[in-house]
């Protein structure tokens, strides 16, 4: 009888660690997506041209020997490179709501400050490529997106400072209640 108890706590220590490693091996996986990031972004400043607040500072005769049609590919690839790394994150989520809020709050904020990427992502929402679940969360995402964009033009344009414009978006996620 103890042999059986014994035997069953094993068992059950054994499945509980398991799941807990489960879950920081996802958890990794999602800080090596950032990591990867930053080291494209170091590897190739020019990258961050994505962004449509620093498109001026990172034109294609900044970024020799890269010429225009090669930046593009670059840009476009490095929007790919984020939205397939979305989709690992989203199928795969973080364990704790607040880590998946984060995640779903920085694809709003490339959706926002990237034409590019914006683009991108209303092409394939409507695609064929990604899964239908990713997809309808690219078009929910989208649409909070959509409501903060006014004011990042607004601020991107300089009529309102930064702080002004951190507080709008704020309070349209909190609106949406992700």
């Amino acid at each position: 009888m103890w042999k059986y108890l014994l035997t069953f706590l094993i068992s059950a220590f054994a499945l509980i660690l398991s799941y807990r490693t489960l879950q920081k091996e996802r958890s990794n996986r999602h800080l090596d997506f950032l990591s990867e990031v930053d080291k494209l972004l170091i590897a190739n400043p020019c990258l961050w041209a994505i962004y449509d607040k620093e498109k001026d500072n990172y034109p294609a005769t900044k970024c020799s020997p890269t010429n225009e049609n090669e930046l593009e590919g670059k840009l476009n690839a490095f929007c790919y490179f984020h939205l397939n790394n979305f989709e690992l994150v989203f199928l795969y989520p973080p364990s704790r709501r607040k880590a998946k809020k984060t995640w779903e709050d920085y694809m709003i904020h490339l959706i926002v400050s990237s034409t590019k990427f914006r683009d991108i992502l209303t092409k394939e929402s409507s695609g064929y490529v990604y899964n239908e679940e990713y997809q309808e969360r690219m078009v929910k995402l989208l649409t909070v997106a959509n409501n903060i964009l006014p004011y990042f033009e607004e601020y991107k344009s300089d009529k309102i400072e930064r702080s002004q414009y951190y507080s709008k978006p704020k309070e349209i996620l909190k609106q949406a209640q992700r």
